[in-house]
């Protein structure tokens, strides 16, 4: 009898530091811990399998967040091509730029309000790139579903790297 209170105890201990071990996971790592499960009853090396890895949450955020800062550059790209446009129409003193949801001409003070306003729009961009990166950054040393890394610190190092070349190269820094 004092053997199977014993052995009782013991799972009631078991179950006790379970429920505090899972009351200290987050509900992402909770789901994570999930899906490993799932992954884990795959058959390997099968459509099922590679898409399964594919769709790996850790890899769809960094896939999402490399989209976000692809984005945001594309959008500074643009607003410089605006800024540009607006500026020599200025100059050339043959201004088309029309206001928004309307075919009225803009007049030189409302063109250069415009690129005011464009101005604080990329300033916006390039300060949110920093926190995509941080987002990123999270994700380094944490491993996929078969145990692979997903992203390694020399890869994240060198993305921020091409990501700081890509907004030199429009005429800002990362830490503007």
């Amino acid at each position: 009898m004092e053997k199977q209170d014993k052995g009782f105890r013991n799972e009631k201990i078991k179950e006790n530091m379970i429920e505090k071990l899972r009351a200290n996971l987050t509900t992402e790592e909770l789901q994570r811990i999930e899906a490993q499960r799932k992954f884990n009853d795959i058959e390997k090396d099968t459509h099922t399998y590679k898409i399964a890895l594919h769709l790996d949450a850790l890899r769809i955020q960094l896939r999402d967040e490399k989209q976000i800062i692809y984005k945001r550059l594309w959008n500074i790209e643009n607003i410089n091509n605006v800024e540009a446009r607006c500026l020599k129409q200025i100059e050339d003193g043959d201004i088309y730029e029309t206001l928004p949801d309307s075919n009225v001409v803009m007049n030189e003070n409302e063109v250069k309000t415009y690129m005011k306003h464009q101005e604080w729009l990329r300033l916006g961009e390039v300060r949110a790139i920093a926190p995509s990166l941080a987002k990123i950054r999270s994700i380094v040393g944490h491993k996929d579903y078969v145990g692979q890394d997903i992203l390694t610190e020399e890869e994240f190092n060198a993305y921020v790297e091409e990501t700081m070349q890509k907004l030199e190269a429009l005429g800002h820094s990362l830490y503007d």
